[in-house]
């Protein structure tokens, strides 16, 4: 076996997805701790992690954690004494109290594997993007791209905290196919994609569907939706439709209906069988 010996004054400090320090303490082949901190008054950001356990014990400072797992949702007053376990596939985010530091010591079972361990979600407390605009340019994607949009898409799709399974299942149809006659588009810079967007060949009735939209969780809430969107109605003019069919995801039907589209109906998911997806339309 595998372990660590190592004095508080000795670890290495990073800072974790979330937003919290992490000071990384003793650790084995099957189980790492840590010890979190969070300044007064900050809020991290809502994660989720896909395979870890982690049990946490509050050493100093106040705040709450809320917790998602499925359609239970609860938030916890964080005190010091205080002990809790967050499961794998749960949704979580923590914040400090305005005046004190909060301070809490994690293990980890297995051990950390790494920041690809963590998905962004949808939390409960509101945050600013964590990358900054500008965001780059738009531009025709290219077939290269493919893995790199696919995991944009799977981070998107996660963020609305979908277990890992459903996030399996939706994996085919999440992955760009590049076929002829689509209109894809993505916003990215030299460095990274942004964010992604997807439009059908035009019918014979002057309709076009969006096969895909999807943002990086960093930039969600910054405008690059709404830009996007637009972008592929130009595309979707350009080519002769009058409208732009749309099969959301629940999450983010009302973001559609705020740029405009109007709700039809509803209509059969093409990636889990028996699930039924707002259908929207918005007039280009």
């Amino acid at each position: 076996m595998e372990y660590s010996d190592i004095h508080r004054d000795e670890g290495a400090r990073v800072l974790a997805p979330d937003g919290l320090s992490v000071l990384e303490l003793a650790g084995a082949d099957r189980v790492s701790t840590a010890l979190f901190s969070l300044p007064a008054g900050a809020i991290g950001r809502a994660i989720k992690h896909r395979t870890v356990m982690e049990i946490w014990y509050v050493l100093a400072g106040h705040g709450e954690l809320w917790r998602r797992s499925g359609e239970r949702h609860s938030v916890v007053p964080l005190t010091p004494g205080l002990s809790l376990c967050i499961a794998p596939d749960t949704c979580f985010q923590v914040r400090a109290a305005p005046a004190s530091l909060l301070e809490v010591l994690g293990a980890t079972a297995p051990a950390w594997p790494g920041d690809e361990e963590v998905r962004l979600v949808a939390g409960r407390w509101p945050l600013k993007p964590l990358w900054a605009a500008p965001y780059g340019e738009l531009r025709q994607a290219v077939p290269a791209e493919g893995d790199a949009l696919f995991d944009l898409a799977m981070s998107a799709k996660a963020y609305w905290g979908y277990p890992e399974s459903f996030l399996e299942q939706c994996a085919g149809a999440l992955r760009p196919k590049f076929r002829e006659g689509e209109y894809l588009s993505v916003m990215a810079d030299s460095q990274r994609l942004y964010g992604f967007a997807c439009l059908s060949p035009v019918d014979g009735a002057g309709t076009v569907e969006l096969e895909a939209l999807f943002i990086e969780p960093r930039c969600i809430g910054a405008g690059l939706g709404a830009e996007l969107l637009e972008d592929v109605s130009r595309a979707g003019r350009a080519r002769g439709a009058s409208r732009l069919r749309i099969a959301a995801d629940p999450q983010a039907a009302g973001f559609y209906e705020r740029c405009g589209a109007q709700r039809l109906g509803e209509c059969p998911s093409d990636a889990i069988p028996g699930r039924m997806l707002p259908l929207l339309e918005l007039k280009l």
